[in-house]
């Protein structure tokens, strides 16, 4: 009887440590970051009353025959399962989702702790509820990298982020493939067509007569083809084009004692030489100085005793190509450089305005006979081809700072190209017998401005080259060159640039907007035609590629700016079609900045937000993890400890070596479940009433033994 209600105490004693177990849990069903525990019953050793024997051949096998002496709590589990996550929308709470601790210090004794409830205190410290600071892996910010041992989480509250130079632009943007170049306004005499009604090539215009022309008839010497028009601006041109008959071609003209000169024969005509004698026409076809001044000019017996200030080389007025030598003297005579370019094409000869914007440029022929002898030539018709304009531009314009935290204004502007530059002498804005309009190079010249100044310095002027995949190349130009040799300062060293004898600025940029004068190539040689220099791009000699504004005030800035136009395998500029758009323009400077807060992100990083705008990451918050969590021993206040049993713990950071994420803004809630603790609840109540059964049982028992004796 004895032994039943010893039995039943050890029931009573395990019973009541689980319904102990039950209220803990029950009474930390709110608090932050627990874990629930778990009693586990183990029955005690049982006394055998009767050995078990082997069998023999008389007699079966006999089994044990024990009496268990009670229960006892073999152990006490904590479960360590995820609990539900709490937004807060404070920055610096956080939770551990998966598994790990957070770790936290107090004096030398470390701590570890699901309860991610901290907060930076006065001293700049992060910290938990009981003031152990909290540990973390500081980034450096020299290297890029973390550091490899963690230590406390500490900010300077006074923390002040220096100003940076902007060295990069990272430029999102498209420079439109159906944008065009600078064209011309073009009008177009003809075409023209010989005896044979074929349309004159260019073979054909310098070596068959005009008066042959199936639109000609009994053409006499003196009659003409009078010229009127306009240049660029308005201003007025007026010629003729005097004609010899066929007859005197062939039987010769004369210039002084020069007798019978015949088409195709030249004559020459010295400077300072008065023309006392002359017979028909002639035109100047060289000129051994200012040959814009005299090259295409026709000479005849109005010029009877002028004299020439050059050599010329003259010949009859007779071929096709007359026409459009004399065209081109007429429109580019009073000009030290050509501004109207005059060829042929399929037929027609081709008066080109290389002058850029709006032009008021026209021609008109008209045949006169001078004589009234019936002579007659019915001119082909001359028509406008092409409107000029402007060659297509994107602006892009940003903020950028200097090393002092100084705002300035970054202007760039791209210049869209037209064509290809047959001459490959940079001159690509202006036309060349050898061009083809239509041949696209998908080439845009760029150049900078800062704060309204055009600046001319090394990469502040260049181009943009797309290949047929789309993929852009920037070339950066040199701005400098020798005089003296009228070499570039190619250099393997901007500095080196300062050491140049006698070193000279490129005419870089627009006048008045004008394209024109960006004389840089774009075909690769660098010729440019304005200098008769060779231009070298940065790319080529291994100079720092970008815009280099230190030359432009080294006080203010160390290095060049360069333009990011892709990011990994993703292009970030572009020449799609549709319209040339900047979608965003990223610049990595800034001024100086105060903290103005402190805030961890998903992942665990810790950054300090400043008054610029801009974050930095301090500290990555360190987590722990054990082999053995069930072996760690809890120390109160959301705390445990390691022991021996726990093993060592390994560290590392957010998502690392198998150690869960952590999340901010949200706080890891208690993983007791009511309605589980409820039902435990009631089956520990049974179980404790059961074995008080037992015992208030045993004892009525054991008053009937005592009653026996009455």
């Amino acid at each position: 009887m004895m032994r039943s209600m010893f039995t039943a105490i050890t029931g009573l004693g395990s019973h009541r440590t689980a319904m102990d177990v039950i209220g803990h849990n029950l009474a930390n069903v709110n608090t932050v970051g627990y874990k629930k525990q778990r009693a586990y019953f183990q029955e005690l050793f049982s006394q055998t009353l009767v050995a078990p024997t082997a069998p023999t051949a008389t007699r079966p096998a006999r089994n044990p025959v024990q009496v268990g002496l009670g229960v006892r709590v073999a152990s006490i589990d904590t479960m360590f399962t995820q609990g539900a996550f709490e937004t807060t929308g404070k920055t610096t709470d956080v939770a551990i989702n998966g598994k790990g601790f957070f770790v936290v210090r107090q004096g030398d004794a470390y701590y570890y702790t699901r309860a991610g409830n901290f907060s930076f205190n006065s001293d700049g410290y992060l910290v938990d509820p009981n003031g152990y600071v909290v540990q973390g892996y500081k980034f450096n910010e020299q290297t890029g990298e973390w550091e490899a041992l963690s230590s406390d989480i500490y900010i300077d509250p006074n923390d002040r982020l220096p100003p940076k130079q902007t060295d990069m632009l990272k430029l999102k943007a498209n420079l439109s493939s159906s944008a065009t170049g600078y064209t011309y306004e073009t009008w177009s005499i003809g075409p023209f067509r010989n005896s044979a009604s074929a349309t004159v090539n260019t073979a054909m215009a310098t070596s068959q007569f005009i008066v042959d022309s199936c639109m000609a008839e009994e053409i006499t010497t003196g009659d003409y083809i009078e010229i009127i028009g306009t240049g660029h601006d308005g201003e007025a041109v007026s010629g003729k084009f005097y004609l010899n008959s066929r007859s005197d071609l062939t039987t010769g003209l004369t210039l002084n004692t020069n007798t019978n000169v015949t088409a195709g024969e030249t004559v020459d005509l010295n400077a300072g030489t008065s023309i006392d004698d002359i017979k028909g026409y002639f035109i100047v076809v060289n000129a051994d100085s200012e040959p814009n001044k005299f090259v295409g000019m026709i000479i005849g017996p109005d010029d009877i005793g002028k004299t020439f200030t050059a050599n010329l080389t003259l010949t009859p007025v007779a071929y096709y190509d007359h026409l459009r030598l004399h065209l081109s003297w007429l429109y580019n005579h009073n000009y030290d450089e050509e501004k109207y370019r005059v060829t042929w094409q399929d037929g027609k000869i081709k008066i080109i305005d290389k002058q850029c914007g709006d032009s008021l440029l026209s021609v008109k022929l008209n045949f006169v006979d001078y004589g009234s002898s019936g002579s007659k030539m019915d001119l082909p018709p001359v028509n406008l081809e092409v409107e000029g304009k402007d060659a297509d531009r994107h602006v892009v314009v940003t903020k950028i700072y200097d090393k002092f935290g100084g705002e300035h204004e970054l202007k760039i502007t791209y210049v869209k190209v037209q064509g290809e530059d047959g001459d490959d002498n940079a001159s690509f804005f202006s036309a060349s017998a050898t061009d083809d309009p239509n041949k696209q190079k998908n080439v845009w010249l760029f150049y900078t401005e800062l704060d309204g100044q055009i600046l001319q310095v090394n990469g502040a002027t260049g181009r943009v080259v797309f290949d047929a995949e789309g993929n852009p190349t920037v070339y950066y130009y040199y701005a400098h060159y020798e005089g003296n040799t009228g070499q570039v300062g190619a250099f393997d060293s901007i500095t080196s640039i300062s050491t140049i004898t006698n070193p000279q600025i490129l005419p870089i940029c627009p006048e008045e907007n004008c394209p024109v004068v960006l004389n840089v190539d774009i075909d690769g040689d660098g010729i440019v035609s304005s200098t008769g220099m060779t231009i070298a791009t940065l790319n080529e000699y291994g100079a720092a590629l970008g815009i280099h504004l230190e030359e432009w005030n080294s006080e203010l800035f160390s290095g060049p700016v360069g333009i990011q136009t892709r990011e990994g395998d993703r292009l970030l500029f572009t020449s799609m079609g549709g319209e040339s758009k900047t979608y965003y323009v990223e610049q990595n400077g800034y001024p100086q900045g105060d903290l103005v807060s402190l805030e961890v992100t998903d992942g665990g990083v810790i950054q300090a937000v400043y008054t610029n705008g801009q974050t930095r990451p301090k500290y990555a918050l360190t987590l722990a993890g054990f082999t053995n969590e069930q072996g760690l021993k809890r120390m109160g206040d959301n705390l445990y400890m390691q022991t021996p049993a726990s093993g060592v713990p390994f560290f590392g950071r957010s998502g690392e070596i198998g150690l869960g994420e952590v999340r901010a803004g949200v706080l890891e809630m208690s993983n007791v479940d009511i309605a589980e603790e409820f039902t435990k609840m009631i089956v520990t109540q049974r179980g404790f009433q059961a074995n008080a059964r037992v015992i208030t049982t045993s004892d009525e028992m054991l008053q009937d033994i005592i009653a026996l004796k009455r």
